[in-house]
């Protein structure tokens, strides 16, 4: 048998205190009250949503050969989303002629022409999809000379042909400030305009590549004042303020 104090004496291995442990949960200490997973608190906790819905709603946008933002930017809430039967269309490709510092999406100076059947495509995923509200966001193409305008029309134009009592939102680039571009497809009258600014002014040159905070603004102004029956609305990327706001 081996020797209790002869291996306690020449047991070189450093005792270490445990250090970062993690807190108690406190709702472990309630009374009558189920206890949680972990010694983390219940609101911490997500449940991941069942596969049913879900697999029906990523295999029907392969089958339409559909790019969505939830993919391309990895998105952490595209499985919630997607069991919701809700998805955030991205069309005009999957490459964007801007590389943005807070952005997850591939860059690509010349992109590949734009797919006239996408329109047809999108529609039908909105049809089969059954919804009352769509989004279509888009990759800055700034290599078109309308920045894609014309596209989204046809887009517009194909949701309302299978879909007319669905309302469409339209989440877009700046058109590198061309009025004449946005006018074009806020004429067919969209139900809601987006643009995002996505930071404050004095973080916009580090995270936004080629946009402006003004030129921005006076895309949302231009969108307000000249069409005022139409919800205009604009957002923050929480990542890009935030982390940027860190190095102040």
């Amino acid at each position: 048998m081996p020797d209790t104090c002869t291996e306690e004496l020449f047991n070189i291995k450093p005792k270490a205190k445990k250090r970062n442990r993690l807190p108690e949960n406190p709702e472990a200490k309630n009374d009558g009250q189920k206890s949680t997973m972990g010694r983390f608190p219940s609101w911490l906790h997500r449940r991941l949503p069942k596969g049913g819905q879900l697999h029906k709603t990523g295999k029907l946008l392969d089958e339409n050969s559909l790019h969505t933002v939830c993919e391309e930017a990895k998105c952490p809430n595209r499985l919630e989303c997607y069991s919701k039967k809700t998805a955030t269309f991205l069309v005009m490709g999957k490459a964007c002629t801007r590389s943005c510092g807070f952005c997850e999406i591939d860059f690509a100076k010349a992109p590949p022409p734009l797919d006239s059947d996408e329109p047809q495509r999108v529609a039908r995923s909105v049809a089969q999809l059954d919804l009352k509200h769509v989004v279509i966001t888009m990759v800055a193409r700034d290599d078109l000379s309308d920045g894609g305008a014309s596209h989204l029309v046809e887009i517009l134009h194909a949701i309302r042909k299978v879909r007319p009592q669905a309302t469409v939102e339209f989440l877009t680039s700046d058109f590198q400030g061309n009025t004449e571009a946005l006018s074009k497809l806020l004429k067919e009258k969209p139900d809601v305009f987006n643009h995002n600014v996505e930071t404050v002014r004095s973080l916009t040159p580090k995270v936004r590549h080629k946009a402006t905070y003004e030129r921005s603004l006076s895309m949302l102004k231009f969108a307000k004042e000249r069409f005022p029956h139409i919800q205009v609305k604009s957002g923050l990327d929480r990542k890009s303020t935030r982390l940027n706001s860190s190095h102040q």
